[in-house]
C-alpha cells in the first residue's frame, strides 16, 4: 500500500523517502487516507489525500510518530508551494534551515517541545505568505476537478448500455 501511495506521490518525494527505514499508511477508520515516511537523518515526508487536508490529520500523524519513536529533532523537505506542509511545520514550532538556490524545495527542522530559532520562523513565515495565492488558486482548481469528477461518475452511474 506504501508503494502505491508513494507512486501517486512520487513527484514530490526524495527517493531516500521512498526507500526510508519507516514507512507508515496514515488510515481513518479502514481507509488509507495518506503517508508518512521517515528516512535517515529523521527527515520525514507526510502526504495526506487533498479531500483530508486541513483537518489536524497531519498533526495528529507526528505526534503517533513522536509516541512511538521519540526524536529530538525531525528533519522537513517540501515544497515551497506546499502550505499545508509548511503551515504544520510552522505550528510544530519548527523553521526552515536552508532553501535550493534553483528550484522549489526547502528545507526545515522542528523539535519537539522546543521553538525554532527566531530567524529560522520568520524565513518560514514569509514562504507561507508568498505561496498562499498560489496554493489557495490550486485548492480552486482541484475543487473544480472534483465535481467535474464526481459528475462524470454520476452520469456513468446511471448509463444503461442496451
Amino acid at each position: 500500500m506504501y508503494r502505491l501511495m508513494g507512486d501517486l506521490y512520487r513527484p514530490f518525494l526524495t527517493d531516500e523517502h521512498l526507500e526510508s527505514m519507516f514507512q507508515f499508511i496514515v488510515v481513518l477508520g479502514n481507509k488509507p487516507i495518506g503517508f508518512l515516511s521517515l528516512g535517515k537523518s529523521n527527515c520525514i515526508q507526510t502526504a495526506l489525500s487533498p479531500d483530508h487536508l486541513g483537518q489536524g490529520f497531519g498533526d495528529e500523524t507526528i505526534q503517533a510518530l513522536l509516541q512511538w519513536y521519540p526524536l529530538d529533532s525531525i528533519g522537513w523537505t517540501t515544497s515551497k508551494s506546499n502550505v499545508p506542509s509548511l503551515s504544520l511545520l510552522l505550528r510544530l514550532g519548527g523553521g526552515v534551515t536552508s532553501t535550493q538556490e534553483r528550484g522549489e524545495k526547502i528545507l526545515g527542522r522542528c523539535w519537539p517541545g522546543r521553538a525554532a530559532p527566531a530567524e529560522a520562523r520568520d524565513k518560514l513565515i514569509s514562504i507561507i505568505e508568498k505561496a498562499q495565492p498560489g496554493y489557495k488558486k490550486w485548492v480552486k482548481e482541484y475543487e473544480s476537478r472534483k465535481e467535474e469528477a464526481k459528475a462524470l461518475r454520476d452520469y456513468l452511474k446511471d448509463l444503461t448500455l442496451s
